[in-house]
């Protein structure tokens, strides 16, 4: 919401008219950080945060019109649809530390109030998007963020780099955890056609230890003047123009 792009052509005025095509832009999870010396890191305390975002996924479309529940995982027409069972609420020794960037503000809120209404109180702070990225204010010092993310046009490199590169919101988890670092090594010894059935393994243990937790779909309307024809959308927004044509002038 921040970029107010338009497509126009390079002889149009700013005044022409414009069509709106809707697309996929990426997807967003709840990330646990279960090595912090705080009550996240006991599983019973991930997990009843889990069921109660299972519990209350499908109400995320009233935030915005343009996320939709996730109740699968990241790898679209992979990973399959899962159940949490009903849990008891734990006891909790002090409230949870969420933090947040802009982006994230309105669906971060939402999940505050989701948690202090089953009654896990919640610290919120605000982080910029650069101290998100390029620091360790999320990956540290939250006890849960959440984090969204668009992959580029191979989806299965993708993910590897979403699990493995300096920057990604599980390096902390996959640092301090010895069965995905026994995971990640698994690559090495696999061809590159392999690596989706271990990219399942992966988001498997992830959501099985309530580590990383699929929470919403995006969709992006993106403007393009009424003369411009023929263009198409392809995985996660990324936009063909390789057959793109100018209505003619008449």
């Amino acid at each position: 919401r921040e970029f107010g792009n338009v497509y126009y052509g390079a002889h149009e005025s700013r005044e022409v008219g414009t069509f709106e095509v809707e697309s996929d832009s990426g997807f967003g999870i709840v990330v646990m950080n279960p090595y912090r010396q705080s009550d996240i890191a006991r599983k019973e305390v991930r997990d009843y945060i889990h069921m109660l975002i299972n519990q209350n996924r499908e109400q995320i479309s009233t935030i915005d019109s343009r996320i939709s529940a996730n109740t699968s995982g990241c790898l679209i027409g992979y990973s399959r649809p899962y159940y949490m069972p009903k849990i008891a609420k734990p006891s909790l020794s002090k409230p949870l530390r969420l933090k947040y960037t802009g982006y994230s503000k309105d669906v971060s809120f939402w999940l505050k109030t989701v948690l202090e209404h089953a009654g896990i109180c919640i610290e919120l702070e605000e982080v910029s998007f650069h101290d998100a990225l390029y620091h360790d204010h999320l990956k540290v010092e939250a006890d849960l963020f959440i984090h969204g993310e668009i992959f580029e046009l191979n989806q299965s490199f993708s993910y590897f780099n979403f699990i493995k590169n300096n920057l990604s919101p599980l390096r902390k988890i996959t640092q301090s955890d010895p069965y995905l670092q026994e995971y990640i090594k698994g690559y090495d010894e696999l061809p590159f056609e392999q690596w989706m059935n271990q990219h399942l393994r992966i988001e498997k243990y992830l959501i099985q230890n309530s580590l990383c937790i699929p929470l919403y779909y995006s969709k992006r309307q993106i403007p393009f003047s009424i003369n411009l024809m023929n263009i198409e959308i392809k995985h996660f927004g990324y936009v063909d123009l390789s057959k793109l044509w100018m209505k003619p002038k008449y």
